[in-house]
């Protein structure tokens, strides 16, 4: 199943937890499992040229994710970027190396140690000496979005199964229907953005929302 089939899943699965009337899971108040520490640099627009393509604008936040959790863990960043207008966008692993290499030009004096998406991927020693920088990029999107939340996974180990509200015991196929889905400890920051076109290519994302950091079971 490609990843956009179970973003519309989890979407219609929400959708059909609130129609029954069940609470979505928040995370929990006390920490029940590892978290690493991220920080981060707001979301940014560039345009690079592509070889035979021509200019691209693309997205990309900077982040350095640091490991004091009191052992090594594993790493897998999954960055998700999601309008207003519905359109669901995962970062990019296997950007296009112009994309990167511009990225990187850009901040070699700040991030001199700045990883391609694909590196960071794996074992995060533990302390601060073994912070990572590296970046999310996405591809431009939709330009009548005015609204945008940006989804961070990978960060905790916090899960938690809901049941299926579609699913019957005895008559479902739990191979079409599976009895649960199971949430992971996301963090989500909300931005907003002018969707005049003169202004949007000038005006950097702002962060919106009380609080514009949230952390959710997804």
């Amino acid at each position: 199943m490609r990843k956009s089939n179970y973003v519309f899943a989890g979407l219609l699965i929400v959708m059909c937890i609130s129609a029954v009337s069940f609470a979505v899971p928040k995370p929990s108040p006390v920490p029940v499992a590892w978290q690493l520490d991220i920080k981060f640099q707001d979301i940014k627009r560039i345009r690079v040229n592509i070889p035979g393509v021509g200019e691209k604008t693309y997205w990309y936040m900077i982040y350095t994710i640091t490991n004091n959790t009191g052992k090594d863990v594993v790493f897998h960043p999954e960055f998700e970027l999601v309008t207003d207008t519905m359109q669901v966008l995962p970062a990019q692993i296997n950007v296009a190396p112009e994309v990167f290499k511009a990225i990187k030009s850009k901040y070699t004096a700040t991030y001199p140690w700045l990883e391609h998406p694909s590196k960071i991927i794996g074992k995060i020693l533990q302390g601060k000496d073994n912070a990572r920088d590296s970046v999310a990029i996405w591809p431009d999107f939709d330009p009548k979005a005015s609204r945008f939340d940006v989804y961070i996974g990978g960060l905790s180990g916090e899960i938690t199964a809901v049941p299926n509200p579609l699913y019957i015991k005895g008559k479902s196929d739990p191979n079409k229907v599976p009895p649960y889905f199971v949430l992971r400890k996301t963090m989500v920051i909300h931005y907003s953005l002018p969707t005049d076109p003169a202004n949007r290519t000038r005006t950097a994302p702002k962060r919106t929302g009380q609080p514009d950091i949230e952390w959710v079971m997804r």
